[in-house]
Parts: C-alpha cells; structure tokens; sequence
C-alpha cells in the first residue's frame, strides 16, 4: 500500500490553505510592531503658520518655500529680501515671500561633501552704502577642503569683486576625517 493515496496529494497544502490569513498576519504584525516604534522618533511638524510661545514673547513660522536644496544661511537685505546659502554651492533670493528661479551668480565652486558647501552669509553693518557681503564656504583644495572666509559685493542681482581672506591652507583636514563642518559668521560691536 502507498504511503501517499492520490486524494491526498490531490488536496492543496497546508500553506496554500491559509496563505492569505499568514499574508495578513505577516502585514499586521509588521505594521503593529515596527511601525509605532519608528513613528515615535519622527519630528512633529508644526502647523503652517506656527506660534511658539517663548519666555521674551511670540514666534510666528511660516514655510516661505520648499523648494531649497539645504538651505544653511540667511541674510536679510535692507528692502526685506532674503538671501539664502544652499550648501550645494548655490545662493538664492526670496522676494515678496517668494523663491526667485535664478540662482545668484558669482559663488566659488566649493567643495560639496557631507556637510561642507557654501555655509553662511552675512552683510556688512553698512550694507546700505558698501553693498558688502560675507560668506563662509569649504574651498577646494589639494590636501582636502579647508574653511574659508570671503567677501563680495552684492550689486542686487549677482557677486562681484570676490575674494578669499582666510582660509586654513597649511594642515588642512580631509573631509573624511571631520564630517561636522560648519561656519556661523557673526558681527562685534566693533564690526570685526
């Protein structure tokens, strides 16, 4: 007598029975036991606009534009434009609240890994009558990208006159071996 009758292997599989109960229970599992846990860790977003009460008053956010590509500094021009560092090497202008398509020529090729780009931005005290800006960038260099610091003249639509005045040159670090990089410019009261 065969082990196997033929009405047995005629019938379908335990698996195949059940394959769509095991389908759902593999989805609900997943989704009762990984997905909360990962939920937990996401940043909750604001509404738009957002008022966060401070201890010195209100902060009212408003997104102006999502479409930066790692917006890194700002600097607010006297007639209420903004220009905007994004690190990849670009700078950007919002007028009237809104994000203006061309990029703002006159910006160095920087050197664009992990957080090296072009990093912050800063007018001159006088910008009114000298038109200057400032602008910290990781600059290219042969033993690696090294932190500098440049000026250039803003004439309203692009950078002039720009130039280098500081930058570390001997002993520059890798950018494999320092990955935080940044810059933050900030004028004293003796404008220095």
């Amino acid at each position: 007598m065969p082990i196997f009758s033929d009405s047995v292997l005629d019938q379908p599989s335990r698996f195949a029975r059940y394959r769509g109960f095991l389908i759902f229970a593999a989805i609900f599992a997943l989704l009762w036991f990984v997905v909360p846990p990962v939920i937990r860790y996401l940043p909750e977003f604001l509404p738009d606009p957002a008022v966060l009460q401070t201890e010195t008053g209100s902060i009212r956010i408003v997104t102006m534009t999502e479409r930066l590509n790692r917006p890194w500094g700002l600097a607010f021009l006297p007639e209420g434009d903004i220009l905007v560092t994004e690190l990849p090497g670009r700078l950007r202008r919002i007028h009237n609240g809104k994000l203006q398509g061309q990029i703002i020529p006159g910006v160095p090729k920087v050197e664009t890994q992990d957080q090296a780009g072009l990093m912050d931005i800063a007018l001159h005290p006088r910008f009114a009558e000298n038109h200057l800006v400032y602008l910290t960038y990781s600059k290219i260099g042969p033993r690696g990208n090294t932190p500098a610091l440049a000026r250039a003249r803003f004439d309203g639509t692009k950078l002039l006159d720009f130039r280098t005045y500081s930058s570390r040159t001997r002993g520059a670090i890798r950018a494999e071996a320092i990955r935080d990089r940044a810059s933050c410019l900030e004028w004293t009261e003796h404008c220095t």
